[in-house]
């Protein structure tokens, strides 16, 4: 079940003059990266943290299969992984890697593409790990 992107007031993270989250909290959008508004609406900061690791986890294995599957000349299962993963990422609202795992999608519905995919694969997993980088340090500021 996809949940809708459903766009909330963007909360920062407030830093103090060392560079450390001053509101750990509060932050729940990090440099356009992500925005965890759908899932603080639970209300369970545990929960958040959880799906946070859930999602790193999950989507970092889907990527990595993504790549493999690309390699073996598998568009249909590139295309599979991109579905998936891009419906995980909209919960978090990572858009921007949503919008490249979309692209990913519609060309791996079509046999063939494999010389349009592979850039769009490699732009997805280094957006991933700007994503995954980010978030870890959220999960990080707010364990406790």
């Amino acid at each position: 079940m996809a949940l809708p992107l459903i766009l909330k007031k963007r909360a920062t993270i407030p830093m103090n003059n060392t560079g450390h989250n001053t509101d750990t909290k509060s932050a729940i959008a990090v440099d356009g990266l992500f925005d965890l508004s759908i899932l603080a609406e639970i209300d369970d900061h545990e929960y958040l943290l959880e799906m946070i690791d859930v999602f790193i986890w999950e989507a970092g294995k889907e990527l990595k299969e993504m790549k493999e599957a690309l390699r073996a000349g598998n568009d249909h299962i590139v295309y599979q992984k991109a579905h998936k993963v891009k419906s995980n990422a909209g919960i978090i609202q990572a858009n921007k890697l949503t919008e490249i795992l979309d692209s990913i999608e519609l060309l791996g519905k079509k046999e063939g593409n494999n010389n349009e995919l592979t850039p769009l694969v490699e732009k997805a997993v280094d957006q991933y790990l700007l994503v995954e980088k980010a978030l870890k340090k959220y999960v990080k500021m707010n364990k406790g």
